[in-house]
């Protein structure tokens, strides 16, 4: 018993005079794994007395080799110390996790499942303690980067504080495609099928982009894992989201009703005695759109009955408006680029198409559930999770849910404004333009991503300057 006693005192006291060496202060090179295995029996001692060994790094080590390809198995081989520096970290954070850290932490569809609702993917997560941990692992691989690096990254991804990683790069993929559209369209934006024709080239351009990375560029690992969690998120949206916009789809003729709605103004410019908007222009707010399906009732569920083929009670109809609200607030948002709900941006074109995409998923009934790692179930209604979203103490949409509606929005609008054929192959383009932002994150280095994505843009504009020009009657 003594002698257990005074065996304890000696480990404390071994504790109090051991100093790390491989922590993230720690100025020397190299180092050893055999060196790191003695320094984790002095601080890291197991509760069942079990003697830290080799072994016990191997899923530390698997997963750096799946990441990134360098296999690490010699104990005695001389490594950079920011290598043992991770493999500590990412042994350390996996005991302390008490869960499968490592295999969450891979590339989505190599151990762990895809989806668009993985922790990190959005500020307000659904899976707060597991987006903290995995956000404390990247904030200590951080600390080993050159600050330049760091800020080379950081203004990559812009300057929204309110938004995650992945929420960062997709705005501003969306921001180049803006650009993009605006080039097509100020030239060859009245022929249909010439604006698919170069949306669908230019998605062709984007699958056959080299991307590859320059060999004398190649991070260090600990970098390497840092690009790699910081855009793990962003890996799971894209692989998920190219299956989930194939499910989503409409797979039912939706029809134009340009003259159902000049009808629809007739009626209304007769009714108030003043001059009523026209089917395109952009005459309601976020804030008043309301007024006109609240004001005829009858003419819009005729709408959306024409378009679709499905009836509306007036019930439905009103709470598909509630509904509506909130998808035409993001488009709003992310395709005109306004957050001023009284700003009149609003078209009856919009206002039907949102009405459609609700009432579509009422008859098609399409299940989803949201996923993330040891989440609780969901449920696979996406009109009840939705609705579970509007709620104004505890706001939140899932990403997957809230797709099923934005997506078929689009395809309503683009029906009914006859540019189904360019919008389609937007979506191609769009598809493609994910793909290359995968490849550029897999470089698992900053300056390869930094200057992968630069590239692309810069390539990518270009390309659509050069189909602009190319086209007959353009006035370059």
């Amino acid at each position: 018993m003594l002698s257990n006693v005074r065996q304890d005192q000696g480990i404390c006291q071994g504790k109090r005079d051991h100093v790390s060496r491989f922590d993230f202060t720690s100025e020397e090179r190299t180092a050893t794994i055999t060196e790191l295995i003695e320094e984790l029996n002095i601080e890291y001692q197991k509760k069942n007395g079990e003697e830290i060994k080799l072994e016990s790094l191997v899923g530390a080590l698997s997963f750096i080799e799946r990441i990134t390809g360098q296999r690490i198995y010699d104990p005695y081989e001389n490594l950079p110390l920011s290598t043992v520096k991770l493999i500590k970290l990412l042994y350390v954070k996996n005991e302390e996790s008490e869960m499968h850290l490592l295999k969450l932490l891979s590339s989505p569809g190599e151990m762990s499942k895809p989806t668009m609702e993985f922790s990190t993917g959005t500020t307000n997560s659904r899976d707060l303690p597991t987006a903290d941990f995995i956000n404390s692992v990247i904030d200590a691989l951080s600390l080993d980067i050159p600050k330049d690096k760091l800020e080379l990254y950081f203004n990559l991804l812009g300057d929204e504080a309110r938004q995650s990683s992945s929420e960062k790069f997709l705005l501003t993929m969306e921001r180049s495609d803006d650009e993009i559209a605006h080039t097509l369209e100020t030239r060859i934006g009245h022929d249909e099928r010439g604006m698919a024709n170069a949306y669908y080239s230019l998605s062709k351009f984007m699958d056959y982009l080299p991307l590859d990375a320059n060999p004398s560029l190649v991070a260090p690992v600990n970098e390497a894992i840092f690009v790699h969690l910081e855009t793990l998120a962003l890996q799971h949206f894209i692989v998920h989201h190219k299956s989930h916009l194939k499910r989503v789809r409409l797979k039912r003729e939706i029809r134009q009703i340009s003259g159902e709605i000049s009808r629809l103004c007739e009626l209304a410019s007769k009714r108030t005695g003043a001059s009523a908007p026209r089917p395109f222009d952009r005459y309601f707010s976020l804030n008043n759109f309301h007024h006109v399906v609240f004001g005829y009732p009858a003419e819009m569920a005729s709408l959306v009955r024409f378009a679709t083929g499905l009836e509306t009670r007036k019930k439905r109809l009103f709470e598909n408006t509630v509904r509506a609200r909130a998808l035409l607030a993001s488009y709003v948002f992310r395709s005109l680029d306004e957050t001023d709900r009284d700003i009149p941006i609003l078209s009856l074109i919009d206002i039907a198409a949102a009405l459609c995409s609700f009432r579509l998923q009422q008859e098609i009934k399409t299940e989803y559930s949201p996923y993330w790692h040891g989440q609780p179930s969901q449920g696979s209604d996406p009109q009840r999770l939705f609705d579970k979203g509007l709620r104004k103490h505890d706001p939140h949409q899932h990403q997957g849910v809230f797709q099923i509606y934005y997506y078929r929005f689009e395809e309503c609008q683009a029906a009914f404004t006859g540019t189904s054929a360019s919008y389609y192959a937007l979506l191609a383009f769009r598809l493609s333009r994910l793909d290359c932002y995968m490849r550029a994150v897999r470089l698992n280095s900053i300056i390869g991503l930094f200057t992968a994505l630069t590239r692309m843009d810069y390539l990518c504009i270009e390309k659509a300057m050069d189909i602009a020009m190319k086209y007959p009657n353009s006035s370059l």
